[in-house]
């Protein structure tokens, strides 16, 4: 397995953890902005808070986890 290939799967573990927990995954990204406001010292605040803006909003439209065929056709 290359690098490459390593980066994706970290990205859909990625994905997937965001998909599954929106209320942590929105907490961390706060807490990310507020790190980098402070380690710029607020030069750029209005960038990143457009950035994690752009990113739940990202993270909102892939919607919640999809559920497996097993659940979605038990309801039948």
């Amino acid at each position: 397995m290359g690098l490459g290939d390593k980066f994706n799967d970290l990205t859909q573990k990625a994905k997937d953890f965001a998909r599954q927990h929106p209320d942590k995954t929105e907490q961390g990204l706060d807490k990310l902005g507020d790190f980098v406001d402070k380690q710029t010292g607020g030069k750029y605040s209005g960038q990143i808070d457009k950035g994690e803006e752009m990113l739940e909003r990202r993270l909102g439209e892939q919607g919640p986890a999809q559920q497996g065929p097993t659940q979605q056709g038990s309801a039948q």
